[in-house]
């Protein structure tokens, strides 16, 4: 147990703690939930670290659309994908694997308040603090309590705040999870109570210029980074939370669709690329998860007469234009694919995985937003693998690895999609 807590006294990220703390659990088990009895003895806390104290306001809106699940095709049978991929269609809370916790329910959308409170942020999990210093789980993120252990062995410098508005996922280095897991949450506070506008908003990281772009839109300009390590003391906080994916998908569509609309005095360059119904968003200047073969790649696509855009060299609302006007739109799995939140209604999707790792992420954006996916793997693969194998290895595994793509699979996904 001395082992574990001087770890944590060090970093409580550290994966040694929670690969210890998950030994002899289930598969399907996720190892930043640590509110069992055992696992908190192990921490020396005990159940008395949780707390009820706040007060919630419902947060109403009303999705302009008939719900509706897309349609999910395989054209190389991937059964290991589909396995995967099927499996995540129970799940609620999309940031986290799987678990018996971890079931899809109808969730509503509400604003909590907290009065002299603490916020915790690691780059893994997010612990609020009541005024007793309890965990207000509801408004917390991953693993708090080795958060909470941490600050108690450590009694960090905190920056004292009168009030602020949390709405950070800790995963908004990752341009997707900004548009469909924290602006949902702002533009829904904010719609509801404008006066939140002028507070301090603590958010992950805002480098990214789409990020600042529709921070601007919507008049956000007070931001306190959480990442990598923050403690906030708040005398007055705020914290947003849209319970389900399915509505933050669906939000998030209607709020970027209003302020980004597509433009009519688009330039010539955007104009020809609007011109071809058939999109490829590629990530070959990224530095990362690029496709080793794209050239090749690009060159079979553009011949079947797709455009192919990096979406990062456009401006947001000549990004929307295209999109809109899309109806297959093709891509290597990634942030890219956020972009989606534009499109029509009939508009279907073709997502290329990498054999390495495959996750569910931008497949669920795809079905809540009533769209048909079309989802191959990059390479033949062993497709035996056994469920639980796959959900041991859901967590960015190889996550940043280049990849090698089979022109051969390439070309059956683009019969099936265009058929």
């Amino acid at each position: 147990m001395n082992s574990i807590i001087d770890l944590i006294r060090d970093n409580p990220d550290d994966q040694r703690i929670y690969n210890f703390l998950a030994l002899g659990k289930s598969p399907d088990y996720w190892k930043y939930t640590v509110h069992s009895g055992d696992a908190l003895g192990i921490l020396g806390l005990n159940k008395d670290i949780y707390s009820h104290q706040y007060q919630r306001t419902p947060l109403n809106y009303l999705l302009d659309k008939e719900s509706k699940t897309g349609r999910s095709c395989f054209p190389c049978e991937d059964r290991k994908l589909s396995k995967f991929l099927f499996h995540s269609l129970s799940k609620q809370d999309i940031l986290k694997p799987y678990g018996n916790q971890n079931v899809r329910t109808i969730g509503g959308a509400y604003l909590y308040h907290l009065e002299n409170s603490v916020v915790i942020a690691s780059p893994i999990s997010i612990a609020v603090l009541d005024s007793t210093n309890r965990i207000v789980r509801e408004c917390s993120h991953n693993c708090p309590e080795t958060l909470l252990k941490w600050y108690q062995l450590n009694k960090p410098t905190a920056l004292h705040l009168e009030q602020a508005v949390l709405a950070s996922v800790q995963q908004t280095f990752n341009l997707g999870h900004w548009f469909i897991d924290s602006f949902p949450l702002i533009s829904l506070a904010t719609k509801h109570d404008p006066s939140l506008l002028e507070l301090p908003f603590l958010i992950d990281t805002v480098d990214h210029p789409l990020i600042k772009q529709t921070m601007r839109k919507i008049g956000l300009s007070n931001i306190y980074p959480t990442l990598p390590f923050s403690v906030y003391e708040v005398k007055n906080l705020f914290v947003p939370k849209i319970c389900n994916f399915y509505n933050r998908v669906n939000i998030s569509s209607c709020i970027i669709k209003e302020l980004f609309q597509a433009k009519t005095d688009i330039s010539q360059q955007v104009r020809q690329v609007t011109a071809s119904t058939k999109i490829y968003l590629s990530r070959q200047h990224q530095v990362r998860r690029r496709i080793l073969n794209g050239d090749e790649v690009e060159m079979s696509l553009k011949s079947r007469g797709y455009q192919v855009i990096h979406p990062e060299t456009l401006a947001f609302d000549q990004v929307a234009s295209i999109i809109s006007e899309a109806d297959v739109i093709v891509a290597p799995n990634g942030a890219a694919l956020c972009n989606i939140l534009f499109s029509s209604n009939n508009t279907r999707v073709g997502v290329i995985y990498p054999e390495s790792h495959i996750d569910d992420y931008y497949y669920r954006v795809t079905m809540d937003l009533g769209l048909d996916f079309f989802g191959i793997l990059s390479m033949n693969t062993n497709d035996n693998v056994p469920l639980n194998e796959l959900i041991n290895h859901y967590y960015y595994p190889s996550v940043s690895s280049d990849f090698h793509v089979n022109l051969d699979r390439l070309n059956q996904l683009l019969d099936d999609i265009e058929s």
